[in-house]
């Protein structure tokens, strides 16, 4: 599906993150290349000035604490999609978003 045409609310931007940060802490991915493939890659595939901290770019920055757990209720999620219906409780993540 074209990303114009995706449905708006997915819950996976509350839980991307720390499900990525998997990839590093298994030691299957490191963290340069998670950067890139969830902001700098993103933002220069849809024409966004952001994904980068040049000096004029905008500040869209995430606070992380890649060693604090996390544990995704899914009472918490943000999102009115049918996903979050779904989602299975007490998932646990090695990973926080901090703000």
């Amino acid at each position: 599906m074209p990303f114009a045409e995706a449905a708006s609310g997915a819950v996976g931007l509350q839980t991307m993150l720390p499900a990525a940060l998997r990839l590093i802490h298994n030691g299957e991915m490191d963290f340069k290349t998670l950067i890139r493939a969830m902001s700098t890659r993103p933002a220069e595939l849809l024409g966004l000035p952001g994904g980068t901290l040049r000096a004029g770019s905008p500040a869209d920055l995430v606070v992380i604490d890649p060693d604090t757990p996390w544990v995704l209720d899914p009472a918490d999620l943000k999102s009115q999609c049918k996903i979050r219906r779904s989602t299975k409780p007490a998932s646990r993540t090695r990973s926080c978003v901090l703000s």
